[in-house]
């Protein structure tokens, strides 16, 4: 980044000293009234730019934090930002009172806050859509949404279907005066419209719907990469989006014009991901700060399994939440209302070995969330909290598992980045059914994958089969050749692992027994442990029974039934009708942390003391293993 003028001391500052290039500046100090669409491609400092703009607006232009709103497109982006806005404050406490949030957070906001019927169950398209029409119908919302004095969007690429609507229907109810900065990459827009609309939805992606009826929109670009020094790498980053972006490819033709330019821009030919990954199963760990990308869901499954016990994480969607496992252990046999730091820091000392996160540091996380006082935390309300649907990030890891390289798919770990990229391109059979559109579509998502290293990018060949997903819960599964009455299935979904089946009084005859389990899983918390599955008879409702490949007549936990129910379909599928009796290829992958709401009723079903605490210890189980049909 180039230096610029002695007027410039006072901004950097404030802004970690950071020298701004003209085009970064050029946004960072434009008039707080501006309104803003800035095309910023990847790795041209476009989180940063955000971050430093909020801070000029609230240094500067003397904007208060509250009249300040920022929408994301994951939590996880809004945590990040969050963070990285407390970095270049003058008071970094202000970041606390920025309302930093999802789309489908703020939408939830305004349709809890001042909607008379608000929509509290059904679709998140149903919410953000209901949430459109509160701003436009409720003088008390408008009053609301007049308070904001500068709107900024991030990934707005990616907003498409209800939350365009959402979106425009705040920027028309806002004032005139208000400044809006928009951020965007269409070379990177990955993301479809959602199915699921109550009415139908605005055509095209939020960005194309701002050039077309909002003009009064300026539009400014970050072009300098600052991500990668490497030439090749900047190459892709520069040209590669060229590419993406042109007219004068299209459909089949840009799809196979990108992955020519990304076979150029890497460093190195990994061949076949099978090979690939017998070869990093026998070296040395890849890494921490190393990704292993797959197009499909069904792919970076088959790679954990090809990696065994081999040290990694899966970053995709589809998982539970990851609270720390730290919570459980100290808080499973507490039943009272309210626990002291002298308490805590007792059991902590019984408990919880070295390494990881510190006491204190745990214990202030457990006091921002749900404290009474710096010394006192509220149980009940830690409880709450936790058992939501979206848990404080300050309390969970972002990926599933505890350490090792990153194997995920593109999606995943879109807006992320790593020094190392193994990118495992698809096969050309996979790509059979695409239309046109979809073969742009791909051009884009692969762009996105290499355009996610900074140092290094190796390049693969996926996996031969083509997994598939059930469209109700979205459970991946594939086909198998040989023999064709099995078939490898996902488990580890959202829903599999449940308390009931850890410590439930229905699997388990006695609470020492359900203690026995949860120590076992305590112990293999921080390491990768093979598992296998044994279908139970109907005094457990045929649920299968997991355990360790070295302790297989011991269960750790039953699954639920929503497995049972995906597999009755995928037999179905396969045309066939008995489940498996049993099947392996299962893995834990550490643990996390089950909190039940102190009112949720399926507490009456745990031994105690999970019934009283509401914390229950869940190992990370994954598979993608073969399961017979016969």
């Amino acid at each position: 980044m180039s230096p610029h003028s002695e007027s410039d001391k006072p901004i950097r500052s404030k802004v970690m000293r950071i020298n701004w290039t003209s085009e970064q500046l050029d946004v960072i100090r434009a008039d707080q009234h501006a309104r803003l669409m800035v095309d910023a491609g990847p790795g041209t400092g476009k989180t940063e730019v955000l971050c430093a703009r909020i801070a000029w607006l609230l240094d500067r232009a003397s904007l208060e934090p509250g009249e300040i709103w920022i929408i994301s497109f994951t939590r996880t982006a809004v945590a990040e930002i969050r963070s990285r806005i407390a970095r270049h404050l003058t008071n970094p406490a202000n970041a606390h009172a920025l309302r930093v949030a999802t789309i489908d957070a703020h939408a939830w906001a305004m349709n809890v806050g001042f909607s008379e019927e608000p929509v509290l169950s059904g679709s998140f398209d149903a919410s953000v859509q209901h949430a459109a029409d509160v701003i436009k119908s409720n003088e008390h919302a408008l009053e609301y949404v007049n308070s904001v004095k500068h709107l900024f969007i991030d990934e707005s690429q990616d907003v498409v279907g209800p939350r365009v609507e959402f979106v425009l229907e705040l920027i028309h109810a806002m004032p005139h005066t208000s400044g809006i900065t928009m951020l965007c990459d269409e070379a990177q827009a990955i993301y479809e419209a959602a199915e699921d609309s109550v009415r139908p939805a605005l055509l095209g992606t939020l960005v194309e719907n701002v050039r077309k009826y909002r003009p009064d929109f300026r539009e400014a670009d970050l072009t300098e990469v600052h991500r990668t020094a490497d030439p090749l790498l900047c190459d892709l980053f520069v040209n590669g989006r060229l590419v993406v972006r042109g007219t004068g490819l299209l459909g089949r033709k840009k799809y196979l014009e990108v992955r020519r330019a990304i076979a150029q821009s890497s460093h190195q030919s990994i061949g076949d991901a099978v090979e690939d990954l017998r070869r990093l199963s026998a070296a040395e760990e890849p890494g921490e700060d190393t990704f292993l990308l797959f197009r499909r869901r069904g792919e970076a499954l088959s790679a954990s399994r090809q990696l065994g016990t081999k040290p990694h994480r899966l970053r995709m969607s589809g998982f539970p939440v990851v609270l720390e496992d730290w919570i459980a252990v100290v808080f499973w046999d507490w039943t009272e209302a309210r626990m002291s730091k002298g308490d805590f820091d007792a059991r902590w000392a019984r408990r919880i070995p070295m390494g990881g996160v510190t006491k204190d540091a745990a214990w202030q996380r457990l006091a921002k969330i749900a404290g009474v006082s710096d010394q006192l935390v509220d149980v009940r309300r830690l409880r709450l909290r936790l058992a939501s649907l979206a848990p404080p990030l300050d309390v969970c890891r972002l990926e599933f598992g505890d350490h090792g390289p990153v194997v995920g798919t593109i999606h995943a770990v879109k807006g992320r980045e790593s020094r190392e990229v193994r990118l495992y391109l698809p096969r050309p059979q996979s790509m059979k059914l695409e239309d046109e559109e979809g073969f742009e579509s791909e051009a884009r998502i692969l762009f996105v994958g290499a355009t996610r290293a900074r140092e290094r990018l190796l390049i693969g060949h996926s996996f031969m089969s083509y997994a598939s997903k059930l469209p109700q819960g979205g459970r991946a599964y594939t086909r198998c050749a040989n023999p064709p009455w099995a078939a490898e299935v996902e488990i580890g979904r959202t829903g599999d692992v449940e308390a009931a089946g850890l410590v439930g009084r229905r699997f388990f005859v006695s609470a020492s027994l359900a203690l026995r389990a949860q120590t076992r899983i305590a112990g293999i918390r921080r390491s990768i442990h093979l598992a296998a599955a044994r279908r139970s008879g109907p005094e457990m409702g045929y649920a299968y029974g997991i355990s360790l490949n070295t302790k297989l007549d011991e269960p750790l936990l039953f699954l639920s039934g929503s497995v049972n129910n995906d597999l009755f379909q995928i037999a179905k599928n396969l045309r066939k009708r008995q489940l498996p009796r049993q099947f392996a290829g299962l893995k834990s992958l550490g643990a996390r942390t089950i909190a039940l709401s102190p009112d949720d009723p399926s507490c009456a079903a745990l031994h105690h003391p999970w019934s009283e605490s509401g914390f229950v210890l869940a190992p990370l189980v994954v598979g993608y293993g073969v399961l017979p049909f016969k």
